[in-house]
């Protein structure tokens, strides 16, 4: 089933809409939690891209890639290194992995979902399983970099599988 992207924009809404608040139920948070502090905007493409999940999987994958594109940037910017300004996010992984930065786990998740979204984005359909592996992945890379980049006290909990919002109805 294909939805408009208005649907994909209402189930991410009422996704965040759930993290926002506690009725006293079961409440679906984030898995990316624990980039809000240090890194807001990392955590709202994350957070943007569980939303996707399950109405639009390859908005998901499409978000996940631009959340390792903007976490590449950072990285080379708390090292200090410089990238041509006509880099690509291929030739600033490159830059990191000459640098002897990125473990061959990181590097090899990096890979995966540059691929995936370059497929995403040139060839559309995205399969739900797929999404959902690379959203795991994200999760892998997001804590790598929390323990490297961030505070060692931060606790970085266990990934579980995001709730599907899509199929509730708002009319």
């Amino acid at each position: 089933m294909i939805y408009a992207e208005s649907d994909a924009i209402m189930c991410m809404q009422r996704h965040i809409a759930a993290n926002d608040h506690d009725d006293g139920g079961t409440v679906m948070t984030s898995n990316f939690v624990f980039l809000q502090e240090n890194w807001p905007d990392l955590y709202e493409i994350d957070n943007a891209a569980e939303g996707y999940l399950y109405a639009d999987p390859n908005a998901c994958v499409f978000k996940i890639g631009f959340l390792a594109e903007r976490l590449v940037q950072i990285i080379l910017a708390y090292e200090e290194l410089e990238s041509p300004q006509e880099a690509t996010h291929l030739d600033r992984i490159r830059i990191l992995r000459k640098e002897g930065l990125l473990p061959q786990n990181v590097d090899d998740i990096l890979f995966a979902i540059r691929k995936a979204r370059n497929n995403a984005v040139h060839f559309g359909g995205s399969e739900q399983s797929t999404a959902a592996v690379l959203l795991r992945m994200c999760h892998s890379l997001c804590g790598w970099f929390t323990e490297v980049y961030g505070s060692p006290e931060m606790e970085i909990p266990a990934y579980s599988e995001p709730e599907d919002l899509s199929r509730d109805q708002f009319y």
